[in-house]
């Protein structure tokens, strides 16, 4: 059994060399095999392209049951790291009207979106967003035509959706007369937001409750399905680096 205790933030332990530890996980004693998975946890916080370049081959094709299930924890403790950079990315803002006319620098008219919430803590309040704003680029993106900005494959959700998690975005935002550029870090879009039903808040901030949130979360970082997108995921990337 692999000590379910084990973490990669509480390692202390320095890698002299990866091999050795790989060779050691499917030693007969088991102290070494414990040594060599905290070592190798401490050696993927430090170098997690390397190791995920080999661990996952090792997870699907060592021979040794163990030490492939050992793999399989490491992996999955990078997986729970990498939560907020994986999948399609998410703002945190609800959106309402739309709005036309045109903006300092540009003069043809163009269309854009009104924030009407912002959920607390989301990448759209730490961007200073606000409730009113109208969001009328997206990067290099403009809107000429009603329907282009809410379309469901193209328009404004959709390309926040596709830009994905981990990702840095520029909004062009509409202030008060003022054309604003804002940035923003895009965070993993929850499985279970469509679901969800926030407190709108008088300020127009979306509360949740944080506690029940932050446990769908963890859940959803545990579970199996998030895993395997994360494998196929990080296979893409590490193939083509």
């Amino acid at each position: 059994m692999i000590v379910s205790a084990l973490s990669l933030g509480a390692i202390e332990l320095v890698v002299p060399d990866p091999q050795k530890a790989v060779e050691k996980m499917a030693s007969p004693l088991r102290v070494e095999r414990e040594t060599a998975t905290k070592s190798l946890a401490q050696w993927a916080m430090q170098q997690p392209s390397q190791a995920k370049r080999t661990l996952i081959p090792l997870f699907q094709q060592h021979p040794e049951p163990e030490v492939r299930e050992r793999c399989r924890f490491l992996l999955k403790a990078m997986a729970a790291q990498d939560y907020h950079r994986m999948g399609e990315g998410y703002l945190g803002i609800s959106m309402g009207q739309e709005w036309e006319g045109v903006v300092t620098g540009d003069s043809a008219k163009r269309f854009g979106l009104v924030i009407t919430g912002i959920s607390e803590g989301s990448p759209a309040a730490l961007a200073k967003l606000q409730v009113g704003d109208v969001i009328v680029s997206l990067a290099d993106q403009t809107w000429r035509k009603s329907q282009e900005i809410i379309d469901p494959e193209h328009g404004l959700s959709a390309k926040i959706r596709a830009a994905g998690a981990g990702k840095e975005v520029v909004l062009g935002v509409w202030r008060h007369q003022q054309f604003l550029s804002c940035k923003a870090m895009l965070t993993r879009r929850p499985r279970m937001l469509d679901q969800w039903q926030p407190q709108m808040q008088p300020n127009g901030a979306m509360k949740w409750d944080q506690t029940e949130w932050q446990k769908q979360i963890d859940e959803e970082k545990k579970s199996a399905e998030y895993f395997q997108e994360w494998l196929e995921m990080t296979k893409k990337e590490i193939s083509v680096e």
